[in-house]
């Protein structure tokens, strides 16, 4: 991943939360534009921690479940995912991207990315 600063970076992971009928709100709290937390909240009371860190290009995505790591990915040491059912485990893996990352919880969720002409961003 290139350097991106960590508004940019934020404003494409809101982009795609914007997208998502599994997405309900999200919190995005920026440190001198080098690091970014979100914290997004969705439909089913789980929630996904997304930290990023322009400085050493940290990315990490973590869905939260009864406030445990169900599923992640990040690329601390190299890209790995943390399974689902096994999230203690680290297995190598491509880079993901955050769109990659929701469209997998949302499969597990039952829920999709919105039809913009039929239900825009605000309409839950």
């Amino acid at each position: 991943m290139a350097k991106v600063a960590a508004t940019e970076f934020s404003k494409a992971v809101v982009g795609v939360c914007s997208e998502s009928k599994a997405v309900r709100t999200w919190d995005v709290k920026i440190f001198e534009d080098s690091v970014a937390r979100i914290r997004i909240f969705l439909v089913d009371s789980s929630f996904i921690d997304v930290y990023y860190n322009a400085e050493t290009k940290k990315v990490s995505f973590a869905w939260i479940i009864n406030n445990k790591r169900a599923y992640g990915t990040d690329n601390l040491g190299g890209w790995h995912i943390h399974p689902v059912g096994r999230p203690d485990i680290h297995s190598a893996s491509a880079e993901v991207d955050f769109r990659e990352f929701l469209t997998n919880i949302e499969q597990k969720i039952g829920a999709s990315s919105r039809d913009r002409n039929k239900n825009p961003p605000g309409d839950n």
